[in-house]
C-alpha cells in the first residue's frame, strides 16, 4: 500500500503541472499548433482514471490520505476557476493574485513530491492507530501543514517512529517531551532535564560566533599563552 500512496502523490503532482500546461496552450491559442496537445489531453484522462482507481483502493482499505497542505489546495481551487486566457496571462506576467495561487499550488505539490515516502509512511502508520484522537490530530496537521499536539508515550515505539517522521516533513509535534539530536543520536527529554538541555544549547548558540572567530584567527596567527587559555 505504501507504493500505491507514493504513486498517488506522483500522479497528483503530474496532473497539477500538466493541467496548467494544457490551460496555458489553450489560453495562447496554441493548442491546435502543438503536435503534443492531443497526447497531453490523453495523459490527463489517464491520470484522472488512475487517481480515481488508487483513491478507491485506499477507501476500500479504510485509509484516509491527505496531501500535505491539502486545505490550501482546496482554498486555491476557486481562484483557478477562470478561463485559460486568464491563466496564460497570469503565467506570463508572473504577478497578481491568480499567479500567486498557481505558484502556491505548484510549490505545495513540489513539497509533497519531496516528502512522498515519509508522507506515505505516516499515512499508513497513523491509520493503523486505534486512538482516534491521535489519528484526527495528525491528519488535521497534515491537511493544514501545522504543528500537531501529541502526548508522547516514550514506551511506545510506534509513537516515537511517527513523531520522527513528522519531524522529517516539517510538522514539529508539541508535547511535554522534547526531541534533541546529540551527536547524531536522538534523545527525548522532559521537565527539568529538557530545561537544562535548552539552557546548554542556548549557551552554545551564544558562544558559537566567538568560537568560530577564534578558530578563524587561529588559522592565521599564533595565540599568546593568555589567548590560548581564553580559547580553551
Amino acid at each position: 500500500m505504501k507504493e500505491k500512496l507514493i504513486r498517488l502523490i506522483d500522479l497528483l503532482a503530474e496532473r497539477e503541472n500538466l493541467t496548467l500546461k494544457v490551460d496555458y496552450l489553450k489560453g495562447k491559442k496554441q493548442d491546435s499548433e502543438n503536435p503534443n496537445f492531443t497526447q497531453f489531453l490523453n495523459r490527463l484522462k489517464a491520470l484522472d482514471d488512475e487517481i480515481a482507481q488508487l483513491t478507491a483502493q485506499l477507501n476500500s482499505n479504510n485509509i484516509i490520505f491527505y496531501p500535505l497542505n491539502f486545505d490550501e489546495l482546496v482554498a486555491t481551487e476557486s481562484a483557478l476557476a477562470v478561463s485559460p486566457e486568464e491563466k496564460a496571462k497570469a503565467v506570463e506576467s508572473k504577478s497578481g493574485p491568480l499567479f500567486e495561487s498557481i505558484k502556491k499550488r505548484l510549490l505545495i505539490m513540489k513539497k509533497n513530491l519531496e516528502i512522498k515516502e515519509d508522507l506515505a509512511k505516516i499515512t499508513l502508520l497513523v491509520n493503523a492507530f486505534e486512538d482516534a484522537a491521535i489519528k484526527e490530530r495528525v491528519l488535521s496537521a497534515i491537511k493544514r501543514e501545522k504543528k500537531v499536539e501529541i502526548n508522547l508515550d516514550l514506551s511506545n515505539e510506534r509513537m516515537k517512529y511517527l513523531v520522527d517522521l513528522l519531524f522529517r516533513i516539517g510538522l514539529y509535534p508539541t508535547s511535554a517531551q522534547k526531541k534533541y539530536v546529540v551527536s547524531r543520536n536522538i534523545i527525548w527529554l522532559e521537565g527539568e532535564e529538557a530545561k537544562r538541555m535548552d539552557e546548554v544549547l542556548a549557551e552554545l548558540a551564544r558562544l558559537e560566533p566567538a568560537l568560530q572567530w577564534k578558530n578563524a584567527e587561529r588559522q592565521i596567527k599564533t595565540f599568546s599563552e593568555d589567548e590560548e587559555k581564553e580559547f580553551a
